[in-house]
């Protein structure tokens, strides 16, 4: 479950970032960031049995394992409803952001694959997986994401294999470039590749709360897309020219072009690509629809009235869901047809370096020290997340300064010249993105320091 979340549309941009730093910073960015992402992945899963537990002794009953702990619930448990407000802000920003990126990127491909119009290729790849999504609900997104899943892995088993063996891959030349400097740059596509924390409530309930189960599949699981993407990102730098020598390219593009390898290469990376973005899409896509639906169910709900003046019950999911996919889908998709093809990187850089970063990197061990400062935590929960309050701050100030980063960066590239500004305005909308979150990250250290 773990693998399949994390393999996905992130994976993409790896090349196309980590090209200025070099293969040896690309890959200890990767480490380093797979090893933050799992204290925090254990810190979620910590605070989740706690209270599964919690409600377990409330009920004076066994812990149900069909029942899910929302990030939300968790936030309003450990840090109040002004937690769980911000919280549930930056989830739906994210979830935005994510399909924008998405569905932008999947008519890039397209357009290049079909010649026809990006806009018309995204609408058109919208269209298609978002009504599979609105019809056919949960299980039917599974099952075509289940095959999609297994054709992705193919296909990237087939790149992988003929990149590294077709003699093309200029080892020592990737070996050589090492610029440090650069690395920190690909940290937000880093993030957003690697994150599945969405997942973990869900896992959790599935495992029926079983501590070691949990803890092995998170570390576990995610080792697998960590090597995954590290061979991808290693064979897609030494066989591109340029990427070596340290030039800001697209090696995804380049090698689709052809010319690094055999015929059949080009066409099997547009459909390893499309793969990668629906899977992807398909998962965000399937989750707003839903909370879409919900939503107008209960505002529907609210106001309808019968005859007698009583409250009446919500429409059929039927006549609902429709709507939750205009509603959820539709303006993601008018966004993404800018004709912008810089918007997916913008975008991504959007979602990882300040969305991924705060709803997984600060506020988990913000949870966590939370739930361990709780005089309502049962006495039975043991900590997930080993080194107590300096391991919960070492975690909390990494993520914070990746976060400060991003918005000084996304500052920096939004005070361009006067000739330059109409390249300026995806960045633009990025850095009004940082401030937001800036904002809440504040609103986060003011509620734990009122924890102590």
């Amino acid at each position: 479950m773990v693998t399949g979340a994390t393999i996905g549309a992130g994976m993409l941009a790896l090349p196309t970032v980590t090209a200025p730093a070099g293969l040896c910073p690309s890959l200890a960015v990767l480490g380093g960031a797979w090893l933050m992402l799992s204290l925090t992945a254990l810190a979620i899963a910590e605070v989740n049995l706690a209270l599964r537990e919690k409600r377990a002794q409330d009920i004076v009953a066994g812990p149900s394992t069909d029942h899910i702990v929302s990030i939300s619930e968790m936030a309003a448990e450990t840090l109040g409803s002004s937690g769980a407000f911000c919280v549930t802000l930056v989830y739906c920003v994210l979830e935005i952001t994510l399909l924008v990126a998405y569905i932008n990127k999947a008519g890039s491909v397209l357009e290049n694959a079909t010649g026809a119009p990006a806009w018309a290729s995204a609408a058109a790849f919208t269209g298609v997986l978002g009504t599979l999504v609105a019809a056919g609900g949960t299980e039917a997104t599974e099952r075509v994401n289940r095959l999609m899943t297994a054709a992705l892995l193919l296909a990237f088993g087939g790149i992988i294999f003929e990149l590294s063996t077709n003699g093309n891959a200029h080892w020592d030349a990737a070996l050589s470039v090492a610029d440090w400097s650069a690395a920190p740059a690909a940290l937000p596509i880093v993030l957003l590749s690697l994150v599945y924390h969405d997942l973990i409530p869900v896992l959790v309930a599935y495992l029926g709360g079983d501590r070691g189960r949990i803890r092995t599949c998170l570390v576990a699981g995610s080792l697998i897309p960590l090597a995954m993407f590290a061979s991808w990102d290693a064979v897609a730098l030494a066989s591109v020219p340029g990427a070596p020598s340290g030039a800001v390219v697209d090696p995804l593009a380049a090698l689709a072009a052809g010319g690094a390898g055999a015929a059949w290469l080009g066409p099997v990376l547009t459909m390893f690509s499309l793969l990668a973005i629906a899977t992807s899409f398909s998962c965000t896509a399937l989750s707003t629809v839903e909370y879409v639906a919900a939503e107008l169910a209960r505002l529907l709900a609210r106001g309808a009235r019968d005859d007698d003046g009583g409250a009446t019950p919500p429409p059929p999911p039927e006549r609902i869901r429709p709507w939750a996919f205009l509603l959820g889908l539709g303006p993601p998709c008018l966004i993404a047809a800018s004709p912008n093809p810089d918007i997916f990187l913008a975008a991504a850089n959007v979602a990882g370096g300040v969305f991924d970063t705060a709803l997984y990197g600060i506020l988990p061990p913000l949870m966590a020290y939370g739930l361990r400062h709780s005089p309502e935590t049962p006495d039975a929960v043991a900590p997930m997340v080993p080194g107590g309050r300096a391991a919960l701050g070492g975690v909390f100030g990494a993520f914070l300064c990746v976060g400060l980063y991003q918005a000084m960066e996304s500052a920096s590239e939004v005070v361009p010249a006067a000739a330059g500004q109409a390249e300026a305005v995806p960045m633009l909308a990025a850095a009004e993105g940082t401030s937001r979150v800036a904002e809440i990250g504040s609103q986060l250290v003011s509620i734990i320091g009122g924890l102590q």
